[in-house]
This record gives C-alpha cells, structure tokens and sequence, in this order.
C-alpha cells in the first residue's frame, strides 16, 4: 500500500513537471515554479540539457516508472504467492534502475547545473523509498532480491507473466504517448 501512495503522489508531481516543461521550453509558460534561490530553481533544472533525452522530457520517464511501480506493486499483492515473489523481485530491479538514473540526474543538477529542482529532489527521495520498500517487504532483503531478480529476469519470458508485462506497458506507452502528443498539439497551436 505504501509504494501504491508513494508512486502515485509521484505520478503527480511528474506530471506537474512535465506540464511545466512544455510550457517552459515552448513558451507557453510564464516561469517562476519553485525558485527559492540560486540553487533551488526548478525552471533552470527544467529547461537543461538534462530535462530531455532525444526531445521527449525524462519526467515522461518517470512517469513510466512510476505507473510500473504501481502495476507490480498491486500486481503483487493480488497474486499468488510464486508471481507475487517474482513482482516484488521486478518492483526491486525497476526501482534501483530508477533510483540510479535519479542519481545521475540530481548529480547533473549539483555538479553541472548548480541548482536543483525541490520538486525532482522529492521525486528522488520517492524513488528511494519505493526501492527500501521493495527490500523491505521482501524476507532477507537485499540478499535475497538480487540473485531472485536476476532469476526472474531470465526466465521472464517462460513463466507466462510476459502478457501481463505487455499489458502493462502498452497502457503506460499509450496513456504517455497520448500525454506527449496532446502537449505536443498544444505547443504548435
């Protein structure tokens, strides 16, 4: 229950940033979101070289990431016990990934940058949590999920659960693709 609530508070403030993104970078938007300081300006963080991979705004990633924390982590409550296991090994992989690019990005915003985002700086700390979550629920935590994940992982295809991960990102792709392009319209009108 508690990564449900803390990947959905993340999936709003991802899709707060990535509605302030296109305003920003296409004009549309006035600016000022969350500028405490010189090192607190979300804006500057929001238009970097860092806000896009190849035009399309990693808060889209994000957003991805976190509608997959909620699928696995509901996926595996509801489960029997084998497919909950291998959800919550899943869950596991999909946030460290995810808490690993959040370190790369708030390194471009210390290091690069100079300023950070307080309302990214929130989402790292979400993803963090969601990953500690992930070890926590599961008996023997890290020691455990590792070598699980990397079972799962490569026996993905053969144990059936392939539909339901094809389920799921196919509904992620189809709601973000829709959110990008419906931005991308509104920016061209």
């Amino acid at each position: 229950v508690a990564i449900v609530v803390l990947a959905l508070v993340g999936l709003a403030i991802a899709t707060i940033l990535t509605v302030t993104h296109f305003d920003l970078v296409h004009g549309a938007g006035e600016g000022g979101m969350c500028v405490f300081a010189s090192v607190f300006d979300c804006d500057r963080v929001n238009i970097s070289e860092y806000s896009e991979i190849r035009s399309v705004p990693v808060s889209i990633l994000g957003q991805a990431s976190l509608v997959t924390f909620v699928a696995l982590a509901l996926l595996g409550a509801l489960a029997p016990p084998p497919v909950a296991r291998r959800c919550g090994a899943y869950l596991f992989l999909a946030a460290a990934l995810a808490t690993g690019f959040c370190g790369y990005l708030f390194h471009a915003a210390a290091v690069r940058l100079g300023a950070f985002c307080s309302l990214c700086v929130l989402l790292d700390a979400i993803c963090v949590a969601i990953l500690v979550l992930a070890m926590a629920a599961r008996r023997g935590g890290i020691r455990v999920l590792v070598p699980e994940a990397a079972r799962a992982v490569a026996t993905f295809p053969i144990r059936g659960e392939a539909w339901c991960a094809a389920v799921v990102l196919a509904g992620t792709a189809t709601l973000l693709g829709e959110q990008y392009f419906t931005m991308q319209d509104r920016v061209v009108r």
